[in-house]
């Protein structure tokens, strides 16, 4: 559990960091602003939803490559819902469930075991 939960702080504080020289773009999508955010290098870094001033919605955080490292959720500002976080090795997911913003659990699977889950 230590370990999600640094795991979680870097991955958080990575995602509320200041941004590269590109500029952010916001769209208006009905009652929401879709946000992106750039790489130094001008590829997309994250991209989520904001009601208000809060993000609410669906947030997804991606590595160089373009793959996803982080895909989270958030209500009125909070985190929400079921987090997926995949480690470095491309093989491990950690899998994180919040309400109102409190972690209330965690599981930790290899990329095969939670497919092979997926699959019955």
């Amino acid at each position: 559990m230590k370990k999600i939960t640094m795991c979680l702080g870097v991955v958080i504080m990575a995602m509320t960091s200041l941004f590269a020289q590109y500029e952010p773009k916001f769209e208006k999508k009905g009652d929401r602003v879709m946000a992106t955010y750039y790489t130094d290098n001008g590829s997309v870094q994250q991209y989520g939803t904001f009601k208000g001033e809060e993000q609410d919605g669906q947030w997804v955080m991606l590595d160089d490559q373009g793959d996803i490292m982080v895909n989270a959720f958030y209500q009125n500002g909070k985190k929400e819902g079921k987090w997926f976080i995949y480690a470095d090795d491309g093989k491990t997911l950690y899998e994180v469930v919040y309400e109102n913003d409190l972690l209330i659990d965690s599981s930790k699977w290899t990329i095969e075991e939670r497919n092979l889950l997926a699959d019955k």
